[in-house]
């Protein structure tokens, strides 16, 4: 591998040096050492003052949405137990009333010119109840 100087490096996709000059001093730590005793005492009181508050009171916009989220739920659940209940109730008549239909007789249509059949069919009928 070829050693290649810091000032072709830059060439490579690297920031130019005075970029990352001026980049150093806006994120470096501040000098002041009371920044930092103050940064703490800020971040104490802030702890101090929403620590007191219940957990649920941090997400005040959720609530709402939340309880949105929950109704549509249980409408949606009730939706589904119902529609499961209809469905239920379907199945039980079909199988309460199948063995009926299956037994009822049909009544075969004679044609005009028949009169003694259709008179045979119909006593045979009003005899089988």
């Amino acid at each position: 591998m070829i050693d290649v100087p810091n000032e072709d490096r830059e060439d490579q996709g690297a920031l130019p040096r005075e970029t990352r000059s001026v980049l150093r001093d806006i994120y470096a730590p501040p000098a002041d050492p009371g920044y930092w005793e103050a940064l703490e005492a800020r971040i104490l009181a802030r702890v101090r003052r929403d620590g007191a508050r219940v957990w649920w009171m941090h997400f005040p916009d959720w609530m709402r949405a939340g309880l949105a989220a929950a109704a549509a739920a249980i409408i949606l659940v009730g939706l589904i137990w119902f529609q499961d209940r209809r469905s239920a109730q379907r199945m039980a008549e079909e199988r309460l009333l199948q063995p009926l239909i299956d037994e009822v007789p049909v009544l075969v249509e004679t044609m005009a010119d028949e009169p003694k059949r259709a008179r045979d069919a119909t006593l045979r009928y009003v005899i089988s109840r």
